[in-house]
């Protein structure tokens, strides 16, 4: 009897003993045989996961007609006229302030013009007709030149506007002063005409 409950405790330690090496050995072997494995992660039973080897993103190149990347705000230019104040076109700066006299072009730099837009606001009577808008240049040799036009039909309130983006730019030399056809007296027309400063060569 004593042998038999010997044997018994013997027998029922070396499975414990068994049962408990055993889960290290079958998941090595697994793992040392499968060639895939998945994981379902959800946020009930998360596992977690170690990324190794993530792919190296390769860099992206931009095509295409850029004018202002790579430039120094010093370079970028808003111009604004306003047709009431019978003044030309002014430079504004970045906090809105605006610069007390025309805009001039600096000797040895170039203007271009990458943007215009105009917003048109006249009187009643034109009410539904096309408004034009003519951005020229008022050059000291050259004479003035209309370099870009800019038209819309007037909404029933007499007000409308136009936009355009000129890929290629308009290149106004530094003997040029920049001027439009915008009534002064008839109208509280607004033009905004943006570019940048580069080197005359």
């Amino acid at each position: 009897m004593d042998s038999l409950r010997r044997y018994l405790l013997i027998a029922a330690g070396l499975i414990l003993w068994s049962l408990a090496l055993s889960p290290t050995t079958v998941v090595q072997a697994v793992v040392d045989k499968a060639s895939n494995v998945f994981v379902t992660n959800d946020s009930a039973h998360a596992v977690p996961v170690d990324v190794m080897n993530l792919p190296a993103v390769q860099g992206v190149s931009v095509t295409g007609t850029v004018h202002t990347v790579g430039r120094a705000p010093s370079e970028l230019i808003t111009l604004v006229h306003l047709a009431p104040s019978s003044s030309g076109y002014v430079r504004q700066f970045p906090n809105g302030a605006f610069d007390g006299g025309n805009f001039v072009i600096p000797e040895g730099k170039v203007f271009v013009v990458t943007d215009i837009n105009v917003t048109f606001r006249r009187g009643p009577v034109e009410a539904g007709k096309t408004a034009e808008y003519f951005l020229q240049g008022d050059d000291a040799t050259a004479g003035t030149a209309t370099r870009a036009r800019l038209q819309t039909t007037l909404n029933g309130e007499a007000e409308g506007g136009a936009t355009e983006h000129y890929q290629t730019g308009i290149v106004f030399a530094s003997t040029s002063a920049l001027i439009d056809n915008l009534p002064a007296a008839s109208s509280f027309d607004v033009a905004e005409v943006r570019g940048y400063l580069a080197d005359d060569n």
